[in-house]
């Protein structure tokens, strides 16, 4: 056979096969060539040889231009579950092996063949004879000899079981997905070189306010900037061990100076493809139980700083008064962890205001002196009418200010307020003033514990005032009565006196 064709032909139709399978046709190959030098009649040969055919494990069908199924092995046979004369002789048109659109794309790809002359492969299925499908891989070439077409060999494989695999981790992955998708949990997905291939829409939003955090570097997502080393080699570390891991560790994250996260980093699960190697990150932000539990140990601290405050306020030295009451109100604001806490009192009409006492963080930051004399009380109408009507007054945010309060707004916003909490004090049902504090860097959440903490430390100091101020009233009546009963008792003297001068000018007449 010229330039040895049939195996030109079957080498390259199975060329990317696995070595093992080319062994297998080579025994065929080799009778083909021989036997088909002198015989032009392929059909016949192929015959002669059925039983070196039929020993190669995977299925071989040959047939015409035509359709006509010339020889089929064993094994492909048994694909179907037919027998070999159950397809041999027949076209394929007339075989109940393909469902109707599976057998338009065979005989597609037939005419591809014929046509292209190059070889094609085509996933479709088959119906089997207990009636159910089978999915099969044809890899067809043309058989040519002596110059003119004689066959078209095809390799069949059964791939419904690996189809049937591929298809339910299929189904797993969008299962996968779909709960990665909606978890409360945030889940990241890093490479061996610390880059973020997957983040789920949970860890977006809390980690990047809402950004793709996909393409990231892990490190600069969540290693803080000065333990940026000790992150790394502890990533280094898991990814040498190679295993996965139940962790409770947490990071605090700074998302942005004013937004600061917890997250509890509660598994690592790390998957191995090859060389590669995967990290699944799974954690839930804790910020809020962190943030109460912190919340829960500064009121317990609170409390006993007022019981503390509470105590000093019951007797102050006159000349020591002032100062008392800043130094109490700068123990308050440093241990709450506040810029600025101040003490307002209302005029008698509660028309006007005016500072009291006041504490800031550093100098410039304490309030303008133009609340240091009394001022109208127009410009905040909207927290006066709260405060007068004795409720708090508190806003996280500068930007929860309603709509008819831009005139408010604006103000606050010249004082660097950013957010803000208001208590005011109340004695006999008559509002007489406020204490508030500020945050003028950040927003703050102003628990009710912390409003009630407040108003008690703002009724003893206002207590204290009131006290101190009925002291100095009662000092000062006192004073004028000594200076009274002082006149008085000179008075007597001088009448005793005069008696006195009276009756020795009568004795004298």
């Amino acid at each position: 056979m010229s330039e040895n064709k049939v195996q030109q032909i079957l080498l390259q139709a199975y060329g990317e096969i696995d070595s093992n399978k080319q062994e297998l046709l080579k025994p065929l190959v080799a009778i083909l060539e021989k036997e088909c030098a002198s015989n032009d009649n392929l059909e016949l040969e192929i015959k002669k040889y059925q039983t070196i055919f039929d020993s190669i494990p995977f299925g071989i069908a040959i047939t015409s231009p035509t359709g006509k199924v010339l020889q089929v092995n064993k094994a492909l046979a048994s694909v179907g579950g037919y027998t070999p004369n159950d397809l041999i002789g027949k076209r394929i048109p007339m075989l109940k092996l393909f469902p109707p659109d599976s057998l338009r794309e065979v005989l597609g790809s037939i005419a591809a063949i014929l046509r292209n002359k190059k070889p094609i492969s085509l996933r479709t299925n088959i119906n089997h004879a207990d009636g159910s499908i089978r999915t099969v891989i044809f890899d067809s070439v043309l058989f040519d000899y002596n110059g003119s077409v004689q066959a078209i060999i095809s390799y069949v494989k059964d791939i419904t079981q690996e189809q049937q695999v591929r298809e339910q981790l299929s189904v797993e992955k969008d299962k996968s997905r779909i709960y990665l998708e909606s978890s409360d949990a945030l889940v990241l997905v890093t490479d061996s070189a610390y880059k973020i291939i997957y983040s789920n829409p949970m860890a977006d939003k809390i980690l990047a306010n809402g950004k793709k955090l996909f393409g990231n570097d892990w490190l600069d997502v969540i290693a803080p900037v000065d333990q940026r080393e000790y992150y790394a080699s502890e990533y280094e570390k898991l990814l040498s061990d190679s295993k996965s891991v139940l962790s409770q560790k947490s990071d605090i994250i700074a998302i942005s100076p004013s937004n600061i996260r917890q997250i509890s980093w509660r598994r690592t699960v790390i998957t191995e493809t090859g060389s590669k190697k995967t990290v699944f990150h799974f954690g839930i932000d804790t910020t809020y139980v962190y943030q109460s539990q912190q919340e829960l140990k500064v009121r317990s601290s609170l409390q006993m700083l007022i019981s503390d405050i509470s105590s000093s306020l019951i007797y102050i030295p006159k000349d020591e008064f002032q100062i008392r009451i800043v130094n109490i109100m700068e123990r308050i604001g440093k241990f709450i962890g506040v810029d600025r806490l101040y003490i307002f009192f209302y005029s008698d009409d509660q028309s006007q205001m005016s500072i009291g006492y006041d504490w800031a963080i550093a100098q410039e930051k304490k309030i303008p002196d133009k609340y240091r004399v009394w001022v109208p009380i127009t410009t905040l109408r909207n927290m006066h009418r709260t405060l007068l009507s004795g409720k708090v007054f508190k806003f996280e945010n500068i930007n929860e200010l309603p709509q008819d309060a831009v005139l408010e707004r604006d103000e606050f916003l010249n004082l660097g307020i950013k957010s803000m909490l208001v208590v005011p004090f109340i004695t006999k049902n008559i509002v007489k003033g406020f204490i508030g504090m500020t945050q003028l860097t950040k927003t703050r959440r102003w628990l009710e514990d912390m409003t009630n903490i407040m108003r008690i430390v703002g009724q003893n100091i206002m207590f204290a005032i009131e006290r101190n101020e009925s002291e100095e009233k009662l000092e000062k009546r006192n004073a004028e009565l000594e200076k009274v009963n002082r006149l008085m008792v000179g008075r007597e003297i001088r009448m005793k006196e005069l008696k006195q001068q009276l009756a020795r000018y009568q004795d004298e007449n």
